[in-house]
């Protein structure tokens, strides 16, 4: 199983650089980003139930954001282009039921619980070493 970048049903950010770093792209002439679906027959298929996003730009930087929330895993593929479809990218984002991000939260979780629990074991053998330490006599 390959790993998975993306969670089904979390957001996913994208960016788009048009050419030439062109500025002040709205409305019918913004950039827009495609959204194709996983199909496991014969490639991708457009999704139509997913619009085209429109990518605003940031401040006046000709750099555009949008976001997109996949609804199935699989290999996905997002195209980007300018409105007339120039400067047109292609992104691929893999999907699956986690990502890599959360299970690695989850090992540093398990990871600080081990942790806990060899604390514990240390404190419970030194009151064992304790008990099985005869008195001294005097």
């Amino acid at each position: 199983m390959a790993e998975k970048n993306y969670k089904v049903g979390e957001e996913i950010p994208l960016g788009y650089q048009a050419p030439n770093k062109e500025s002040g792209l709205v409305g019918p002439n913004a950039p827009i980003a495609e959204i194709y679906l996983p199909d496991t027959g014969s490639g991708i298929l457009k999704d139509t139930n997913f619009p085209d996003v429109e990518l605003l730009e940031v401040g006046s930087s000709g750099t555009y954001r949008g976001l997109f929330t996949p609804d199935q895993q699989g290999e996905w593929q997002v195209v980007q282009h300018k409105a007339d479809g120039d400067g047109q990218v292609t992104l691929k984002f893999s999907v699956g039921a986690y990502n890599v991000h959360s299970v690695g939260e989850k090992v540093d979780t398990v990871d600080g619980k081990m942790g806990s629990i060899q604390t514990t074991l240390g404190s419970i053998e030194n009151k064992v070493d304790a008990i099985d330490t005869p008195p001294m006599a005097f």
